[in-house]
């Protein structure tokens, strides 16, 4: 049975790469040539707000599931609902390009280091994984904060829904950022001074 989880945890861990790698091809491609129509009508927008989400419901998965092995339960629920709340009341094909880059760009990377490092156990990737949120994070939070702004310039909502949402994804990312950093240095035995 140990056997059987194993090689499906490995599947998923290896479609969840294919998945990302494809959206970052769709994000470099959409940098070469913003204009580029990808299906039919389909912008890149279009295209990685779809693989956004999909990507989200696959990390509730992993939730459900206890896939993402060593994470808290609590920091995978912070880091998997910030998410939903940022790709479905947030990003949309109206949203700032520079903002939804970063965002885009530091997500899928951040995850493509999780999952390979899942995948992948050896040196580079164990440093990747517990260091590469140092600039990871911050990167992300300025690109969510600017989307919400973005969002918040655009809608006829009340301001104050919005800088509550901003102060709780900022808050969120904090927690998260401690998290990894504990962890951190946990796993790299990098000692305190």
């Amino acid at each position: 049975m140990k056997a059987l989880i194993k090689i499906l945890n490995n599947l998923h861990n290896f479609f969840q790469i294919c998945l990302i790698s494809l959206n970052l091809i769709v994000i470099i491609s959409s940098i070469i040539n913003p204009d580029l129509i990808l299906y039919r009508e389909y912008t890149f927008k279009d295209i990685n707000l779809f693989m956004i989400k999909l990507i989200q419901i696959e990390q509730i998965v992993d939730i459900l599931l206890n896939i993402l092995k060593g994470n808290s339960f609590t920091s995978s629920l912070a880091q998997v609902l910030g998410r939903n709340i940022v790709s479905i009341y947030i990003l949309d094909n109206e949203t700032n390009n520079f903002g939804f880059l970063i965002v885009l760009i530091a997500w899928n990377l951040g995850d493509l280091i999780r999952y390979l490092f899942y995948s992948v156990k050896n040196d580079l990737f164990t440093f990747m994984r517990f260091n590469g949120f140092i600039i990871l994070y911050p990167i992300g939070i300025i690109g969510e904060l600017i989307c919400i702004e973005d969002k918040k310039n655009r809608s006829n909502v009340n301001g104050n829904y919005f800088r509550c949402l901003q102060t709780i994804n900022t808050l969120g990312v904090i927690y998260l950022y401690m998290q990894l950093w504990n962890k951190s240095k946990k796993n790299l035995n990098i000692k305190k001074d």
